[in-house]
């Protein structure tokens, strides 16, 4: 699970307003702009449909377009992490990137060396991927989740409904760490907790994702079946969110074309 390139294309000319380096460098980002931007072109020509993802045998590269401004990002990284993340980081970094530069982008011609304060705000838009995860489980059809928190190093992120958010976060950091300290005497650590309620009440689900710990409360007459897939899916993405953000990669230096 390896970022390795970022693209930020004007689809109107093909430039590059912004290129980020991780692994292996592009050598001509601006040809790269410009077949890209044909491709997309092409797509749309004879098919209708926007071109969103193409593979390659190592690489995959995930494409996020926005209609108003013309730009997209595209995203090159391995092809193990499937079409879904992909389009799902790049959709938060190039939301980022707008956000960013919304003042710049309106004006006509770009001085290309404002993008290059971007690099800062990669890793946190790659971070802000978590929410649009946990929402899209929380709202999972089983409808057997009824809150989502999500414990990390500087923030808590919480879906749902009012649960008492300090003092379950409170001793959830607690549990975790005396389960950490029994299973060490067995050369083992804590990764997931299970709490059961009243019988007509929730249940209290707790898995460790490198240095953060999620919190699932479900209703305990939905069965398990119902949203155990949906669970184990957030899971993987989550644990691969946080690995990127992790990896020293990120500081990288970027650079504008």
């Amino acid at each position: 699970m390896v970022l390795r390139n970022i693209l930020i294309i004007a689809t109107s000319s093909g430039l590059p307003l912004f290129h980020k380096e991780f692994v292996n460098a592009i050598s001509q980002p601006r040809l790269i702009g410009s077949l890209l931007t044909a491709i997309m072109n092409y797509s749309v020509e004879t098919t209708t449909m926007p071109l969103a993802y193409i593979e390659l045998s190592n690489i995959s590269v995930a494409i996020v377009k926005d209609e108003i401004t013309q730009l997209c990002c595209a995203l090159f990284y391995d092809r193990v992490d499937g079409p879904s993340f992909g389009k799902l980081v790049a959709a938060q970094i190039l939301h980022s990137f707008l956000d960013e530069y919304s003042g710049e982008l309106a004006t006509s011609g770009h001085n290309l060396g404002v993008f290059n304060g971007f690099d800062s705000r990669i890793a946190p838009a790659v971070r802000s991927s978590v929410r649009p995860v946990l929402v899209r489980l929380k709202t999972h059809r089983s409808q057997g989740i009824q809150h989502l928190i999500l414990v990390a190093e500087d923030s808590i992120i919480q879906v749902g409904g009012d649960a008492d958010q300090l003092a379950i976060t409170a001793n959830v950091q607690t549990l975790l760490q005396f389960a950490s300290e029994v299973l060490s005497h067995r050369d083992d650590d804590c990764t997931h907790v299970v709490l059961d309620g009243p019988p007509n009440g929730c249940r209290m689900l707790l898995w460790r994702i490198q240095r953060a710990v999620l919190i699932a409360l479900v209703n305990k007459s939905v069965p398990q079946e119902r949203y155990r897939g949906a669970i184990q899916d957030a899971l993987k993405i989550l644990t691969k969110i946080f690995k990127i953000t992790l990896n020293n990669r990120l500081t990288v230096s970027a650079r504008s074309m």
